[in-house]
């Protein structure tokens, strides 16, 4: 079975917008602002046999804040930047009650079924705690990229990081 590695978007890959302590999706494609120039990590990653995804939360869509369009645009820059291997999207907000609305494994499950993935070997690095509880909800491992929102704080992850860079790399030192 192979591994994966789940990257959230919004703080992880691409800079949130950040109000009063809380973070937000953005919603304009022209403006992205990525996280890391270092694409030799992402490589290294695929060097290593994981298979790099993006898996993400866009209930703005539900809530007619943005376009599915817009978010798709945002998601195909996101994964052309990183060479992902796919995208998993829940455009859902919470009152739909959906199976792939993270903190539910729904997402991880998906990609688990296409690839023929081995969850135990896998991990998602996300910041906020719906991320880490969907990796733990799949038995995947976890790493909180700690952005000290003011918000519900996240239990349960393997490591700690500042940034996605030293994220990456402590995998790869695994």
């Amino acid at each position: 079975m192979k591994k994966a590695i789940f990257f959230d978007r919004d703080g992880v890959l691409i800079k949130a917008k950040v109000k009063s302590g809380k973070p937000f999706a953005i919603n304009d494609n022209k403006n992205i602002e990525f996280t890391t120039n270092e694409i030799c990590l992402f490589k290294k990653l695929k060097l290593q046999g994981y298979y790099l995804f993006l898996f993400t939360n866009q209930p703005d869509v539900a809530r007619g804040i943005v376009s599915k369009n817009i978010v798709d645009i945002i998601n195909s820059k996101v994964a052309k930047r990183y060479l992902l291997d796919d995208v998993f999207v829940c455009y859902h907000d919470d009152i739909d009650n959906c199976l792939c609305r993270k903190p539910k494994d729904g997402l991880i499950i998906t990609a688990k079924e296409k690839y023929d993935l081995n969850l135990e070997k896998s991990f998602v690095i996300g910041d906020r705690w719906r991320d880490i509880d969907a990796a733990e909800n799949s038995k995947c491992k976890s790493i909180l990229i700690d952005h000290k929102y003011k918000e519900k704080k996240p239990k349960g992850y393997q490591f700690k990081s500042k940034s996605i860079n030293e994220a990456i790399r402590f995998i790869l030192m695994s």
